[in-house]
Formats: structure tokens, sequence, C-alpha cells
């Protein structure tokens, strides 16, 4: 054998392992664009889709949408329809998409020999249910619906189904398919699922009134939470818990669970919780009547919120109006419920803080949405979006507007079944009524809004509409009831460590003077 023979048999296995290996970096290199590219793509759409919606459980929607879009552009059959679905996405066009695996799941379910569970199928109808959420609620009702028959077993289908059936008002629904989730997570040992059902469990108690269950749910939640170390479940779970604690008028165990929630937030640089947070935290302090560090939270949590893309500025705007309002007022009559997620604005005027285009945004704003729910058929959605349209009237001085308003959000919360939203309700028209010197119907829903809030307990609701109720009584002559009515509020403020307690203490002071 030659020399160059026995260089050529050495070279040539070289070469062609150089040539291999080329191959496959190469392969890599292109398969780990493409893959990029594709998750990049998603992501890109499911924020498109995302950004007008209005959806309570964001995350877990967001976790459903991108699963969603990540196997429509894994289809293989059909092309030329998932290219034409993946772009009119990408202008928010989900009729393609919802067709497609509509289409597909027929396919699917119409053979003759359909296994049973099917995992497959029911993958496909929550695709299917997570495109119509954005559209029709009774589509993805029936999606979801048909995902559970399909694979009974599979948590996601049921977390989705439970939060169409509390949106249109059938919580003992909800509440068993937010159960059925707890049943697999426990049987299986899966500490996250464990953690989301607690949590949504812990809403709907809430919602009806179930405050002890509320608060045991929740607890439970933010034990999984931080037995996985998700700084987010944790910090959300706080922002909960403080919510229910300044309902029920517990004031220090609320400071405390907002700066828990506020410190994780600011970890995760995450601003629109962040803004929350002290928005809630502003509110808390309104209501203890620490003027100074209310007015400081509220402009802190606007300062984040204008850095946000998507900046709804009523809410924050409107408690910052109210509070310089405050500061501006001698003695008022009239107390004003508030709490750590919601703000009656009652007697609000405008100022330098709140432009007439500020308003006129902002009803704008909620006006769209209240389209959009009321498309949707989402209950929650409409009685929220009336609310603040009436509060947002009633800023106005527009008293016939935010009383349609109220009544409209009184007939969704009902239907809900939802005694915290009711009472609220009932107190709002309580003031709007007595704003406009129609006692008997002031008293009328103030005497609702007491019932429906010694059932829940919510010990400072209850002392200012003892409070209001009691000026209704004055203005009609009843001193009596006057009397007992301030010192039941005076009483209950006193309880709390309140300083509105000073304050009805001077109305009933002046009432046993002759004076009121």
């Amino acid at each position: 054998m030659s020399m160059l023979t026995t260089i050529l048999l050495i070279i040539t296995p070289l070469i062609l392992l150089g040539l291999v290996a080329g191959a496959i970096l190469y392969y890599r290199k292109s398969h780990q664009a493409h893959s990029t590219a594709n998750a990049t793509l998603v992501n890109d759409i499911v924020q498109t889709l995302m950004a007008p919606a209005n959806i309570e459980s964001k995350t877990e929607h967001f976790k459903a949408l991108h699963e969603a879009v990540y196997a429509l552009t894994q289809l293989e059959e059909d092309v030329l329809a998932k290219e034409e679905a993946l772009q009119q996405l990408q202008k928010g066009n989900v009729e393609p998409a919802k067709n497609l695996f509509a289409k597909r799941l027929e396919q699917q379910t119409t053979s003759p020999s359909v296994p049973t569970p099917h995992p497959q199928a029911a993958a496909t109808a929550r695709y299917l249910g997570a495109f119509a959420y954005l559209t029709s609620t009774v589509e993805a009702f029936r999606a979801y619906r048909h995902a559970v028959k399909l694979d009974p077993d599979h948590p996601d289908g049921w977390i989705q189904l439970g939060h169409l059936l509390k949106t249109i008002g059938e919580c003992e629904k909800a509440a068993d398919a937010y159960e059925k989730v707890l049943q697999w997570a426990q049987i299986h040992h899966h500490n996250k699922y464990q953690a989301i059902a607690y949590n949504h469990l812990g809403i709907l108690y809430w919602a009806t009134g179930n405050f002890p269950k509320c608060e045991e749910m929740h607890l439970k939640s933010l034990e999984f939470n931080q037995l996985l170390g998700r700084k987010k479940g944790i910090a959300k779970q706080y922002g909960n818990l403080a919510i229910l604690y300044c309902s029920r008028g517990e004031h220090q165990k609320a400071e405390q669970m907002i700066l828990s929630a506020i410190k994780l937030d600011e970890e995760l640089d995450r601003r629109e919780d962040l803004a929350k947070q002290y928005g809630h935290l502003g509110s808390l302090y309104n209501t203890q009547g620490d003027l100074l560090k209310a007015e400081q939270m509220f402009r802190k949590s606007l300062a984040i919120e204008n850095t946000l893309k998507r900046r709804d500025k009523s809410k924050t705007d409107l408690q910052l109006a109210e509070l310089m309002y405050i500061k501006s007022l001698e003695v008022s009559q009239t107390l004003r419920s508030k709490d750590c997620m919601t703000t009656d604005y009652s007697q609000i005027e405008e100022d330098s803080m709140t432009s007439e285009g500020d308003l006129e945004e902002a009803e704008q704003l909620h006006l769209h949405n209240l389209e959009r729910e009321t498309a949707l058929k989402h209950k929650e959605g409409m009685a929220e979006e009336y609310n603040q349209l009436g509060l947002l009237y009633q800023t106005r001085g527009d008293l016939d507007k935010a009383e349609e308003m109220f009544l409209h959000s009184l007939e969704q919360e009902t239907e809900l079944k939802n005694k915290v939203g009711m009472a609220n309700q009932y107190g709002h028209l309580g003031i709007l009524y007595h704003t406009r010197g129609d006692l008997p119907k002031a008293e009328d829903m103030l005497l609702k809004a007491i019932e429906l809030d010694k059932i829940l307990g919510r010990q400072e609701d209850l002392a200012n509409h003892y409070a209001n109720l009691g000026t209704v009584y004055r203005k009609l002559g009843d001193v009596e009831k006057t009397k007992s009515l301030y010192l039941k509020s005076v009483q209950l403020y006193r309880n709390l460590g309140h300083s509105n307690a000073e304050l009805v203490q001077h109305w009933l002071a002046k009432l046993e003077r002759g004076r009121g």
C-alpha cells in the first residue's frame, strides 16, 4: 500500500467526521434559532390577545392561552389554515384559531372508537376554550365542560371551568370544580395545584361572605406557596389576606400583610401588583384617618402606574382626589365606607387632582370595559364596571346616572349572590339618596346594608352605616333613633381603634346639647 493511499485512508474518515459534526452543529443552531423565533412569536401573540382582556385569573389564563398558541404552531396538518390562524392572532382575531381547533376536536371525537379518557381530544378542547374565553363565555364553557368529560383527571380543565362558573354566578358549582382540583392535587401530592385550589376556594368564600373559611383557604394557599418558595404566590396571598383583614376591621394585620406583599413585589419587580398594594395601603391609612400617609401611598401608586404601558387612571386618581377633598372639608355628617379593595367615592368634588378630561377618559375606559364584559356575559366584570361608572358619575354630581349604574351593579351582584358586593351597593345607594334628600329610600338602603354586613361581620362598614343611618333619622326628626345609632357607631369605631369614633362622638354631643 502506497503512502498516499495510507494518508487518504486516514484523512477521509476525519473529513467525513468533520462534515457530520458540522451538519449536527448547524442543525442544532438552526433548531435553536427556530425554537427561539417560535417562542417569541407565541409570547407576542399571547401579549396581544391578553392586553385588552379583563380576566380575573390572568396568570392562569395566560398559561392556558400560551399552551393553546404553542399547540397551534406545532400542528403539522392544515398548514395553510394554521398560518392564516397565526396571522389573524397577531391582529387579535381568534376566530380562525377557534375554528381550526373546533374542526380538530370534531375529528378526534367522532371516530368509531373514541378512547375514554381521551387526553389528546381533551387538550384540543382546552385549547379551544382558551381562545373562546376571550370572545364568548358560552363557547368557552362548552369547550371546558367537554374537556373535563374527555379527561376528568386533568386539573387545568376543572380550574378554567371553575372560573367560568364563578363568572356566571354558579358559585356552588364553581366550588365543586375547585374541590376536584384539590382532590386531584392531594392524591398526587401536587403542592402547586393545592395552592391554586385553596386560593380560588378562598376567593369564592369571600364572595359568599364566609370570612372564616375564606381566611382558612388563603392561609392554606399561603402555606403551600411558602413550601414551594413561590414568591409571586406568597405575595398574592398576603394581598388576599390583607383585603379580608381590612374588611373585618383588623387594620394592624392588614397593614402587616400589605407591607409583606410590597416587599416581595419589589424583589420580583412586579410593578403592576406593587402599584395596587400601595393603593391598598393608601386606602387603609385613609380609613385610619392618617391622611398624610394615605396621600404618600396614593402618590407612590400613581408614580408606578405612570411607568406602566397599561394605565387605568380612574381608580387611584379618584382615590387621591377623594383624599384631597376630605382634607379640605369642614366636619361632614356622611361617612364613606372604605376598605383595602374598593373605595366609596361619594361626595368627591373635582379639584386640581382630577380634571374633567381625566373623568372623561375614565368614563370611556369603563364604558368600553362594560361593553366587552356585557358581550361576554361576565356578570362579575359587569358588576364592577357598573360600580366604577356609578362612583364616577357620583363624583361629577350626576346622581341620576350614578343611581342607574349602582342599581345595575346591584342587579348583577344579586344574581351572583355576592353578599359583599350587594352590601357595598346598598351602602352607595343609601348615601346617594341621602345626598339627594330622599330620606325614606336612604333609610331602606342603609338598613339592607346593615342586615348584610351583620351577616358578613364587617364591623367597620357597620359603624359607617350606623352613623349614616343615624344622620338620616336626625333629619327625619327621630332623636332617639339617631342617638342609639350614633352610640352603636362610636362603640364599634372605638373597638376598632378608628379615628371616626371622635367624629361621631362630636355629632352625638351636638345632638345631646340640642344643636344637631
